[in-house]
């Protein structure tokens, strides 16, 4: 779990409050989860998508000083987590049912989109060279 998870449950637990609902994030080491206690916020679209839009903003925040975005190790990482939550807001705001009550499918999925942009954004600007294989 990274600290933009938390900040992506801030975000849901914002709309809540705003609503004037009871709302509580609940942290554990492997992931975070806010409850909103209402009947019907489930239904919002703004609710659904504002945890994935405030954790993209936020991470994607840094990368207007140019001394982050000119060093690899410190704007690819932002990057990431930044598309990772905008792609997670997107899916979170259409598909909601299918969202919460998935634990296996989406969480590889989004594992996946990660992994993809780290690696290809590392090879890319990390000075990462892939050796050919020397013949003996």
């Amino acid at each position: 779990m990274t600290p933009a998870t938390v900040i992506h449950e801030l975000g849901h637990s914002v709309v809540c409050a705003a609503h004037g609902f009871e709302q509580k994030i609940q942290i554990d080491p492997m992931s975070a989860t806010s409850y909103c206690y209402s009947n019907g916020m489930e239904d919002n679209m703004f609710f659904r998508a504002f945890g994935g839009l405030l954790a993209s903003v936020v991470m994607m925040a840094p990368l207007l000083s140019i001394k982050v975005r000119t060093v690899p190790w410190r704007f690819i990482p932002l990057i990431v987590l930044s598309i990772s939550h905008a792609v997670n807001a997107g899916i979170e705001t259409v598909m909601y049912d299918f969202y919460i009550t998935d634990t296996i499918i989406l969480p590889q999925a989004l594992m996946m989109v990660s992994l993809v942009l780290f690696f290809g954004l590392l090879f890319k600007y990390g000075k990462v060279e892939v050796e050919p294989k020397r013949s003996v």
